[in-house]
């Protein structure tokens, strides 16, 4: 172990230049804070445990300051847990908020077939749904004398 002033001025070396690169990159600014809801729903997930994971994912989204990445990853798991709990229509909200979150977001290819289709079926119905743009043309209003 080394201690004194040398590896003082070594982890404040090490911290400075950890913090320009960070800066640097746009990443300091781009880094959201935990969310243990997301986490432990993470885990009640992958133990099987979907009733929890649903109340748990559920609190999360009463977090401040979620990122979209986080948004999306809790809609995702709460996809997956309501769809394996056997309630679609509750999966689908999911999804569907998911892809508002994040409009271009593609499963893990590891997620399961049946679960890619019910997501691509999703993403199908919202883009039968979006409305077209629609052009209008008007004609002039003719000038009249006061």
């Amino acid at each position: 172990m080394i201690s004194g002033k040398g590896a003082c001025v070594r982890l404040v070396g090490i911290v400075t230049t950890s913090w320009l690169l960070l800066s640097a990159q746009g990443a300091f600014a781009q880094v959201a804070p935990k969310n243990d809801a997301l986490t432990k729903g993470q885990q009640q997930v992958d133990e099987g445990d979907f009733e929890d994971a649903v109340k748990t994912l559920q609190t999360g989204l009463d977090a401040p300051a979620l990122s979209d990445e986080q948004l999306a990853e809790i809609y995702r798991l709460l996809g997956l847990a309501n769809l394996y709990l056997g309630n679609e229509d509750k999966a689908r909200d999911a999804f569907e908020k998911l892809l508002q979150a994040r409009p271009d977001y593609e499963l893990p290819k590891a997620t399961p077939p049946k679960i890619r289709t019910l997501y691509g079926r999703i993403k199908e119905d919202i883009r039968k749904r979006r409305v077209r743009p629609v052009t209008l043309t008007v004609a002039g209003v003719p000038e009249q004398m006061p």
